[in-house]
């Protein structure tokens, strides 16, 4: 991780490229996994995220069966498996609680693949799983991970945001920061794009034509660990924002926050010169698999 400041009144401009929380890497070996033994992952997703929190009670709530309780030891005690690519503290946990406290942070990135591959409902068949599994171990690589991201102070209006020097015209995104504000309507926000590169896109393009159904399964995880370049800048700026409240992120699209502004989202940040990230007249951005948006906390 590189840090990379730049002079732009009323914010602090910060670059960060290279590994980040949720690597999208040391998903791999839980796709081969979750590939084997399905009804782990699934039985995973049904749980909150306060009972993921609690950790020591996550095999009485999933009720494994001997089976999936031996498979998450394996998973757990495997060669480059993913105990030691968790959070702080994982080393301290018993292997099984650590395995499936890895698992439940990447449940936002395996829900978003299968939402992807048109399957959100419902498991993916084993087959395509084991093919996903293999699509991400081979192409895991070409994900570059890559993120701008601007600190500052918002002033929250009637009818929009505005944060150094950039004019956000969304009375729903006020209407969201408000209760944050101070009195004087201004509250802490960080306004970000992250990127993975263009190397994954692509390669979707080159399978497409001969291989369509793994360009679909890279195209899912590729779009999976973009949105993951989301989660990773909320990590990183939760010690610079103050307050009590949880975290939340606002994409470009929500309620009235159009992709008309992205241009001067990603102007203000500097990612054309910071991460190669352009915009086309109609809003989106290239690379494709690029997230954009502000982050604060609730109020």
């Amino acid at each position: 991780m590189s840090r990379i400041l730049f002079h732009t009144p009323g914010v602090e401009l910060i670059v960060h490229r290279g590994a980040c929380r949720y690597d999208p890497a040391l998903a791999v070996p839980l796709a081969r996994a979750l590939a084997a033994e399905p009804d782990l992952f699934d039985r995973l997703t049904g749980l909150r995220d306060d009972a993921l929190a609690a950790r020591g009670s996550l095999q009485r709530r999933l009720r494994l069966t001997p089976a999936l309780h031996a498979r998450a030891e394996l998973l757990a005690a495997a060669p480059g498996g993913v105990v030691p690519g968790g959070a702080p503290g994982d080393d301290d946990l018993p292997p099984l609680a650590a395995a499936l406290a890895h698992l439940g942070r990447y449940r936002p990135f395996f829900a978003a693949v299968r939402a992807r591959c048109g399957v959100p409902r419902r498991r993916l068949d084993p087959r395509t799983a084991a093919l996903l599994a293999e699509v991400m171990a081979e192409h895991a690589p070409l994900v570059q991970p890559a993120a701008v991201v601007a600190l500052g102070d918002a002033r929250v209006e009637q009818a929009g945001v505005t944060v150094g020097g950039l004019s956000i015209a969304s009375a729903d995104l006020a209407r969201a920061l408000r209760p944050g504000a101070a009195a004087d309507g201004r509250t802490r926000v960080a306004l970000f794009a992250a990127t993975i590169g263009p190397a994954l896109d692509e390669r979707v393009a080159a399978l497409a034509p001969a291989e369509p159904t793994r360009a679909l399964l890279l195209n899912a995880f590729g779009a999976a660990a973009a949105e993951l370049g989301g989660e990773d800048v909320s990590a990183r700026v939760a010690a610079a924002l103050p307050g009590p409240g949880r975290l939340r992120r606002f994409h470009l699209g929500y309620g009235d926050w159009t992709l008309a502004g992205q241009g001067d989202l990603l102007a203000l940040l500097g990612a054309e010169r910071a991460l190669e990230i352009r915009v086309t007249a109609a809003g989106v951005m290239v690379p494709e698999k690029s997230v954009s948006g502000l982050v604060s906390r609730r109020g």
